[in-house]
């Protein structure tokens, strides 16, 4: 019997494009693409202000970051991978050791998973000097007239290993789905 073409799950393919734009850009990075006159020759960003203008920005910015922790963690949000309640656990024992809340949690709760998730889908992330990220979750609407917040912060390093081990962790995950069958 000739192999069968494989149907990935639409929120699947997310995860797969997230991984593959990461890829993208750390190779885009490590080889010095910006500088490739083959790149430079065939480029859709118009002109040479445009690539000069990328090139200063760089591939390996706050950006490219947010962007990639938005596709990896926050869009694959109702995904089975984060349904699965172990990943969770291993992803809120990450932080809660390597972020520093600052101020009041007036949530009350441990689940920096959900308020980092929501920072990011709600653009309440900021980057502050000395390489630190911090990140704001606010809740206030008439269901809950008090106002809930959590403010912490965590280094650029921290949050790189964190983004490494969601790809792995997506990784495994498709590839038990989709590879090992």
């Amino acid at each position: 019997m000739a192999n069968q073409k494989k149907i990935i799950s639409p929120e699947d393919q997310y995860l797969y494009m997230a991984i593959f734009n990461y890829d993208l850009l750390r190779s885009s990075k490590l080889n010095n693409i910006l500088d490739d006159s083959k790149y430079l020759n065939t480029s859709i960003l118009g002109n040479k202000d445009n690539l000069e203008i990328f090139k200063e920005v760089g591939v390996d910015n706050q950006m490219s970051l947010l962007s990639s922790l938005y596709s990896l963690f926050v869009l694959p949000k109702e995904n089975d991978i984060f349904k699965r309640d172990k990943l969770l656990v291993e992803i809120n024992e990450f932080l809660n050791k390597n972020v520093d809340i600052i101020g009041e949690n007036t949530y009350n709760d441990n689940d920096l998973a959900k308020h980092m998730r929501n920072a990011i889908s709600h653009s309440k992330v900021k980057f502050l000097p000395n390489s630190i990220i911090q990140f704001n979750d606010e809740l206030c609407n008439k269901k809950t007239p008090q106002k809930k917040s959590i403010t912490f912060q965590i280094s650029l390093k921290n949050i790189s290993i964190f983004l490494e081990f969601l790809i792995r962790k997506s990784s495994e995950y498709l590839n038990n789905k989709y590879l090992n069958k």
